[in-house]
């Protein structure tokens, strides 16, 4: 489900806070809970899609931009509790929080240069509001790189052809398969969890 950020450390938009090593004016920013599928995480869908995006200034004076962005799986500690966080690893950023009925609430643990462990972010579920380009290119990680089995085929440019038409020819059920991945996880309600699992 989509949610718009409404407040950091117990503060209302725009507010100050530090990105990383620098201090920026964060002016809006959402997170959208992508539902656990099926084919998801090591235990069979038990790890779900997290991504939080900021936009504002990094100048009193600049204009209003992209800021930062954090995508990590995320699962219940229990029914209600979230965990975000790398399953196998220290890496990237990690937030405890949560979800009760239309609000989130984060709290930062530190984490990939990110945000300041203890820095509290506020959301609230926001459903119905529009996917805009912020937003859109959320899933879309591009096109597949293929490269041929005989590595002294991959200058041949009738090889070079061949895969750039297969590419092309896929696109089109790629770019819908993102823009249907995106509306889904956009508009899903969450439901807690109630069986814990162990790795």
């Amino acid at each position: 489900m989509f949610y718009l950020l409404s407040n950091i450390d117990e503060a209302s938009l725009p507010h100050e806070v530090l990105i990383g090593s620098a201090s920026y004016l964060v002016m809006r920013g959402g997170l959208l809970l992508e539902p656990p599928r099926p084919e998801s995480g090591p235990l069979g869908g038990d790890d779900g899609r997290s991504t939080i995006k900021f936009f504002g200034r990094n100048e009193i004076r600049s204009e209003p931009r992209f800021l930062a962005s954090s995508s990590e799986a995320y699962r219940w500690k229990t029914p209600g509790q979230i965990d975000v966080s790398r399953r196998h690893s220290d890496r990237g950023a990690r937030f405890t929080g949560s979800i009760d009925g239309d609000k989130v609430q984060l709290v930062a643990e530190g984490g990939a240069r990110f945000l300041p462990a203890g820095t509290r972010l506020a959301f609230v579920a926001a459903p119905n509001e529009p996917i805009t380009s912020d937003w859109s290119q959320t899933f879309d990680f591009g096109p597949p790189h293929l490269t041929p089995v005989d590595p002294s085929a991959k200058d041949d440019p009738v090889v070079q052809e061949t895969i750039r038409q297969l590419i092309a020819t896929r696109e089109p059920e790629r770019l819908r398969a993102v823009q249907a991945r995106l509306e889904n996880a956009w508009r899903s309600r969450l439901i807690a969890r109630s069986r814990l699992t162990s790795v």
